[in-house]
C-alpha cells in the first residue's frame, strides 16, 4: 500500500518526481461547443510513456534499487490510469485552452448542498477510500473483491492487456460518458463555489469507480506476475537470464515498428529512433508490431 502511494509521497523531491507522468490529458470537447474552442493534445511526457519507461526498467538488468523505484511507478500508474480524470482535459467556453478543465482539477463541484467546494478531480479520486489506515483500507479492498460482479470471470474488460486501451478506451470514454455526463454535467470555476451535483450522480458513478479500482488490482496483479516469469530476478547478481537481454528487440518510436536481431533493418535505424525491448511481448505490449521483413 505505501508503495503504491509512493509516487504522490514524493511530491517536490526533484530526484523522483515526475508531475506529467500521473496522467494523460486527451482532449474531449463536448457536442454543442462552437469552432472557437480549440483542442490541445496531450504532450508526449505522460502518463502511457511513463509506465512502458518503467515496465522496461523491471523487466531490464538495471540496479536493484532502480527497480525498486521503478516498481512503485508501476502501482501507481496503473492504479492512476484507471481514474477517468486521469485522462482527459474538458474543452468548452467554460474551460478555454490551452489546458481546459487539466482532468477537472478546476471543474469547482459540491457533493450536495451544504458542502466544502472541491474539484471534480478530488472527488473522483477520494470517492472510494475515506481512510488512510491500513485495516480500513484493507477491509474496503476485501468488500470490493469478494462482491460477486467483481469475480474475475465477470470483468470481460481483463482480456484487454495494453495500458494504452485502458486509457484510451476504458478511462476517457467513462470520463465523456458518466464523469462529464456527455458534456451536461454543471461545474464552475470559482473555488469557493462550485456547482451541486444532480441527486443521482454519486449513485450512479460510485458503482462504476469501484469496478475500475478492481480492474486496477487485476491488471496489476497480471503485469507483475508477467513481469516475474521473465526471470530476470532469479538470475544470480551480474548474470542476466537471456529473456531480460534488452536490446534484441528494437523498437522504432517513430514507425511503433519492432525489429529482432538478425532482421534486416535491425542495425539500420538511427540511434536517437531506437526504444530497446526485452522481448517481442514487451513491444507488442507497448503498441509496436513486428517488422514485414522479420521472420
Amino acid at each position: 500500500m505505501l508503495a503504491a502511494r509512493w509516487s504522490d509521497d514524493i511530491r517536490g523531491d526533484a530526484a523522483f518526481h515526475h508531475s506529467a507522468w500521473h496522467y494523460i490529458n486527451l482532449p474531449y470537447k463536448p457536442d454543442g461547443q462552437p469552432a472557437s474552442v480549440q483542442t490541445v493534445d496531450p504532450p508526449p511526457e505522460n502518463i502511457l510513456r511513463a509506465y512502458r519507461t518503467n515496465l522496461n526498467i523491471l523487466r531490464s538488468t538495471a540496479p536493484v534499487s532502480t527497480k525498486a523505484v521503478a516498481l512503485c511507478w508501476i502501482f501507481h500508474l496503473i492504479g492512476d490510469v484507471h481514474q477517468p480524470l486521469h485522462t482527459v482535459a474538458l474543452f468548452t467556453t467554460q474551460f478555454p485552452p490551452p489546458e481546459g478543465d487539466r482532468g477537472g482539477t478546476r471543474f469547482s463541484i459540491r457533493a450536495r448542498e451544504g458542502a466544502s467546494t472541491i474539484s471534480l478531480h478530488t472527488f473522483w479520486d477520494d470517492l472510494i477510500l475515506g481512510s488512510e489506515r491500513f485495516q480500513s483500507v484493507r477491509n474496503t479492498a476485501t468488500a470490493l473483491r469478494v462482491q460477486p460482479d467483481h469475480a474475475r470471470a465477470q470483468l470481460t474488460e481483463l482480456t484487454e492487456t495494453q495500458c494504452e486501451e485502458w486509457a484510451k478506451q476504458e478511462s476517457f470514454s467513462l470520463a465523456k460518458d458518466q464523469a462529464y455526463r456527455n458534456g451536461q454535467l454543471r461545474g464552475s470555476r470559482d473555488q469557493q463555489n462550485g456547482e451541486v451535483f444532480p441527486a443521482d450522480y454519486i449513485a450512479t458513478v460510485k458503482p462504476l469507480a469501484e469496478r475500475r479500482i478492481v480492474l486496477a488490482g487485476y491488471r496489476l496483479a497480471d503485469v507483475l506476475t508477467q513481469t516475474v516469469s521473465h526471470g530476470t530476478d532469479a538470475s544470480p547478481a551480474g548474470t542476466p537470464s537471456a529473456s531480460a537481454n534488452v536490446g534484441d528487440v528494437r523498437g522504432n518510436k517513430h514507425s511503433k515498428v519492432y525489429h529482432l536481431s538478425g532482421c534486416p533493418s535491425y542495425e539500420a535505424m538511427s540511434p536517437a529512433n531506437i526504444v530497446p525491448f526485452a522481448s517481442e511481448a514487451e513491444a507488442q505490449q507497448a503498441g509496436y508490431r513486428k517488422a514485414k521483413n522479420c521472420p
